[in-house]
Formats: C-alpha cells, sequence, structure tokens
C-alpha cells in the first residue's frame, strides 16, 4: 500500500513539474513603477520613462501602474507588434501604433489621479497612469 502511494505522489510531483514548465509565464510580473532617467528642472520634477510592449493587441511586458508625481514628464515607449490606435483619453493623448515599431508619447503630468491607457482597435487596457499630488 506505500509503495502504491508513493508512486502517486511522484507521478503527481512530476505532473505538476511538467505543468510549471509548460505553462510558465514568458515575462516576470509587471514592475510598479516607471524607473527615473533623470531630474528635468530644479523644481524636482522628474522625467519618468516606460518601455511597455504589445503583442496581438494586449498588454505583453513593462509597468502596467505607472505613478509619477504632478508636474514630473512622463516618456512612454509603445512597440507593438500589429497596427492599433493608443489613447490616453484624460490627457486627451492619442497616437497611432504601427506594426513592429516603436512610438514615443512624452506629456507633462499636470492633472493628479488614476488614468487608463488602451488600445481603441483591441478594446484592451495596457494600465494606468498613476499621478500623485506633489
Amino acid at each position: 500500500m506505500y509503495r502504491v502511494d508513493a508512486a502517486f505522489a511522484a507521478a503527481g510531483l512530476a505532473m505538476l513539474t511538467l505543468l510549471w514548465v509548460l505553462l510558465k509565464p514568458d515575462a516576470a510580473p509587471a514592475a510598479v513603477a516607471a524607473a527615473p532617467s533623470g531630474v528635468s528642472s530644479s523644481s524636482g520634477a522628474a522625467h519618468r520613462v516606460a518601455y511597455i510592449s504589445i503583442r496581438d493587441g494586449q498588454h505583453h511586458s513593462g509597468p502596467t501602474l505607472v505613478q509619477l508625481r504632478q508636474g514630473d514628464r512622463l516618456t512612454l515607449q509603445l512597440h507593438s507588434d500589429r497596427v492599433d490606435d493608443w489613447d490616453l483619453p484624460a490627457y486627451k493623448l492619442k497616437a497611432r501604433l504601427q506594426a513592429g515599431e516603436s512610438r514615443s508619447i512624452t506629456f507633462t503630468a499636470s492633472r493628479s489621479g488614476r488614468f487608463e491607457h488602451s488600445l481603441r482597435r483591441s478594446g484592451k487596457t495596457l494600465g494606468v497612469v498613476e499621478v500623485l499630488p506633489r
């Protein structure tokens, strides 16, 4: 009886290991905040850059939440494998993404709040830009 239980346990462990290897995500979880790339003025306003990869019309890699302070500048570097239209409605920003090309969108975070940015054709939300009051 003990050998049968041990055999089932070993088979179960082997199956779990195989499933983990086959189904594990190909990228690490998205970072929470964009890394600062330098201070842009004596007022302490920073310029942040977030790199976001889009595959098959949805978020593939890069931060899903970008946090910054009011007055900071943000550059979103978007790379898509297909044509789509990117949108950040709260700031009235739009951009056409071309397949296989990168697109940079830079703006100053003048309003505080949480703002979704998304793809219009696929209807998928890419993430949130969170602007904290200074």
